[in-house]
């Protein structure tokens, strides 16, 4: 009842000052304003300043679509040139540039001006984002600018959210708990549940390799013991891996969200729905009780039912069936490939007879009785189609592997002379482009002679390290490697093993040794890292992918013990540095990274040397879906060269 009386209180004397106001237009100039104002804004902006004198907040964020953030830039300069304006856009190291820029300026500031502005102006996308930073402004105003944008996709996300789990709103959580990159991915871990992920974030290659390894067990074999090892969840984005994947290794689906479109969901089953599957398949919808997801559950099942009545019956299964390996052989094997000469009556009747034999063979398998012009399908002269099922089978038992792989052989030997033909014909071409070949070559290496004439004289001997050579015996897809997580000093690795050891660090190309975290480490460790970077950036010997393998002398701090092993710095180039760019340095390459692995995880074998390194891109405020790419890459290139590797 407090809180009610202070309410009604305050009303009274809101309500009070409005009728004794007299609402007298302002003198414009005294607020810097230099535009002369209609008589609908003067009373806009005296009614502003009336609710402003009484305590009450009206409106100084500016929210707006992106394509109109100029515009508003440019009338703001134009008629209130005194008012400081910040773009509060762009991509995220923008904006953390700009929040630095913001925090040394509260810093520096007496308490007048705290602010380095006195409007921001910023988009609805990057206010959802960022709204743990913007919320620490103690705003006075808010123009939202395309107000009807409010009440629509917003509000449907944050009630998603609120169904998906309650930790998606920051600050929920309880202490310890640190939300990673994905709660579904952090329940995984918590359970000690082996899992792969496929989702906008995972590159192409890394893809393959995860949906192989999800695949391995119905290789081996359900009964094989290493299934242990296989990953047992397959975390899928519906978007990205809701097509066009083979996931029979699975029979269980769980949709933790349900998609607007029904299309994309039935899909998404479909991987599981493939042949080769041989368990039944039970398809789970997480649905929270009497929220937004029953609506849009509710949505998704009349819109699939209005397909239905528009298109009919849907025949995804029986072209699934038309796809049988069986049937695709058996029909095959009606044209033989080293036939040359063609009758387009007999073509037709051949045509006539597999549409036929395609229909027989779906009718058995689904156990439907043919009509009776049907029950006996001649093929030719020697091969038929009988209506029982003992007749079915032996048609079937001409149907192996032997005579699969026999027929491919004959297409692959009739190919080969169609491809000789060609052959001819390209002949002429691939002389012209290989004399160009042969003049770049030329040019190339009169330029790389005379860098090394340049080399010599100045005394100066790279250090970069060759492309690697990948022994013949190790699947290079595999990810099996031994990777390690430690705490501690990964410039001191003899705290976590006793062996020479090699530390790689990421830097980029600009030449200039930067300053905090691993770069301070490195200096301190020993003085020849940086002066080696200094020396290949001064004889333009720092390129995207290269690796210099920097050894540490004994007498060095780290290394004066009489039992220290051999101690080598790898710095990987992999950032680009330009200083014309909004961001001069750019994220980490994955492809120069992976690159540089290589040639470290190459070297250390050649040294039988460890690696040691940072969690590289986790802990700097990057998307951390880039450290589950950076780990597959340490999998990868520990199983191929054998060399342990710790993080």
């Amino acid at each position: 009842m407090e809180y009610q009386r202070r309410l009604e209180a305050a009303t009274n004397i809101v309500l009070t000052a409005n009728t004794q106001a007299t609402h007298a237009p302002p003198d414009c100039r005294e607020f810097g304003v230099t535009a002369t104002l209609k008589p609908h804004q003067v009373e806009g902006v005296s009614w502003l300043i009336h609710k402003y004198l009484l305590g009450v907040n009206v409106v100084l964020v500016v929210l707006c679509p992106l394509s109109v953030t100029d515009g508003w830039v440019s009338e703001i300069n134009r008629f209130t040139p005194k008012l400081e304006v910040l773009r509060y856009v762009g991509d995220k190291d923008c904006r953390r540039d700009l929040r630095k820029v913001m925090h040394d300026h509260v810093n520096k500031s007496s308490k007048e001006s705290l602010l380095p502005f006195d409007v921001l102006l910023t988009t609805y996308d990057i206010a959802l984002v960022d709204q743990d930073f913007l919320s620490q402004i103690p705003w006075q105003y808010a123009v939202i600018d395309e107000a009807q944008r409010l009440k629509n996709p917003n509000s449907v996300i944050q009630l998603r959210k609120a169904c998906s789990h309650p930790y998606l709103f920051p600050g929920i959580e309880p202490e310890p708990f640190e939300e990673g990159e994905h709660l579904v991915q952090d329940f995984m871990e918590l359970r000690k549940y082996s899992y792969e992920r496929l989702d906008g974030s995972v590159r192409a290659e890394e893809r393959f390799a995860a949906i192989k390894s999800f695949s391995a067990k119905t290789e081996r074999g359900l009964d094989s013991e290493a299934d242990a090892s296989n990953a047992f969840v397959f975390m899928i984005s519906t978007r990205a891996g809701g097509v066009g994947l083979n996931l029979v290794a699975a029979d269980t689906v769980i949709f933790y969200e349900q998609d607007w479109n029904p299309q994309v969901d039935k899909q998404a089953l479909q991987r599981a729905h493939r042949i080769g599957q041989i368990s039944h398949v039970l398809s789970i919808n997480l649905v929270s009780e009497h929220t937004v997801e029953e609506v849009i559950l509710r949505r998704a099942e009349r819109k699939l039912q209005l397909s239905l009545n528009v298109v009919g019956d849907t025949t995804e299964d029986k072209e699934e069936d038309r796809g049988d390996l069986r049937s695709l052989v058996f029909g095959l094997q009606r044209f033989d490939p080293e036939e040359e000469t063609y009758d387009e009556e007999s073509d037709n009747q051949k045509m006539v007879e597999l549409s036929s034999l395609a229909e027989k063979v779906v009718a058995i398998r689904q156990n439907v009785e043919p009509d009776k012009e049907a029950r006996k399908l001649e093929i030719n002269t020697s091969d038929t189609l009988e209506r029982d099922s003992s007749s079915a089978a032996s048609v079937y038992s001409e149907l192996d592997e032997a005579s699969y792989l026999a027929w491919v052989e004959k297409l692959k030997e009739a190919s080969r002379s169609s491809k000789d033909e060609k052959v001819m014909e390209l002949g002429d071409r691939n002389n012209v482009t290989e004399e160009r070949h042969v003049r770049v070559e030329a040019a190339r290496k009169k330029a790389e002679e005379k860098k090394l004439a340049t080399w010599e004289a100045h005394g100066y001997e790279s250090l970069s390290v060759e492309e690697p050579i990948f022994p013949d015996d190790v699947d290079s897809n595999s990810d099996a490697g031994s990777v390690q997580f430690v705490f501690g000093d990964c410039t001191n690795p003899s705290t976590v093993s006793q062996e020479p050891a090699i530390i790689f660090s990421c830097v980029d190309d600009s030449g200039t040794w930067g300053r905090g975290g691993m770069f301070n480490a490195l200096s301190k460790l020993s003085s020849t890292v940086p002066d080696a970077y200094h020396r290949a950036s001064e004889f333009k010997d720092l390129h995207l992918g290269d690796v210099h393998l920097i050894k540490i002398d004994d007498n060095d701090e780290q290394q004066n013990t009489e039992e220290s092993k051999p101690l080598w710095v790898a710095l990987a180039v992999t950032q680009s540095y330009r200083p014309k760019r909004k961001v001069p340095r750019s994220s980490i390459s994955i492809p120069d990274l992976e690159r540089c692995l290589a040639k470290a995880s190459f070297s250390a074998s050649q040294k039988s040397a460890s690696l040691h390194m940072p969690r590289i891109g986790y802990q700097d405020g990057s998307d951390r879906s880039q450290w589950y790419t950076v780990e597959r890459l340490l999998r990868k290139y520990s199983s191929i060269f054998a060399v342990k590797i710790f993080v």
